[in-house]
């Protein structure tokens, strides 16, 4: 069963977190390389699949390569894209609790352009970031929040006025 109401606000989640520090996805894969190489053998086999997400430790912070100067390229990061990474891999807080799981690594680039050659048949264009404007993820959880969360349906209703507590 799918947590319809848990995705849309972990979806609001990292719209929010991109939003505060958007990551172009000519950085995913950079993103996606570090990730297989510290996760895809935990499994014991170097294959292009990482077996278990949740056994994965990657860190951001510690992982990813930062940008000296904040410079924004393609083979490394910003202070604020680690931290809006940092973001959506964590759990969904309110009130100081989890309320929903954070973004499993493995997902960032679709089988066109993986590491090793694995095809996951996903990715995170343009659902969840885009180049060409909105996102997938930002559609969903707009009309989510407009016309199903609320007893009052707001057709303008901001995404960036919820308050997760």
């Amino acid at each position: 069963m799918v947590d319809y109401v848990g995705t849309n606000i972990a979806s609001a989640w990292m719209i929010r977190a991109l939003t505060e520090a958007p990551i172009p996805p000519t950085k995913l894969k950079t993103l996606a390389e570090r990730i297989y190489d510290g996760c895809d053998e935990r499994d014991g086999l170097k294959d292009g699949l990482i077996d278990d997400p949740r056994k994965c430790d990657f860190t951001p912070s510690l992982d990813l390569p930062k940008c000296s100067a904040d410079s924004d390229r393609n083979d490394c990061f910003t202070t604020k894209q680690i931290a809006a990474l940092e973001k959506i891999y964590a759990d969904v807080p309110s009130q100081g609790k989890s309320i929903f799981p954070g973004q499993l690594v493995g997902s960032e680039i679709d089988g066109s352009g993986g590491p090793a050659g694995a095809s996951s048949g996903s990715g995170w264009v343009p659902s969840l970031i885009s180049d060409k404007g909105r996102t997938l993820a930002l559609y969903f959880a707009e009309d989510f929040f407009r016309y199903m969360a609320f007893p009052e349906q707001d057709p303008k209703y901001d995404l960036a006025r919820f308050d997760f507590d």
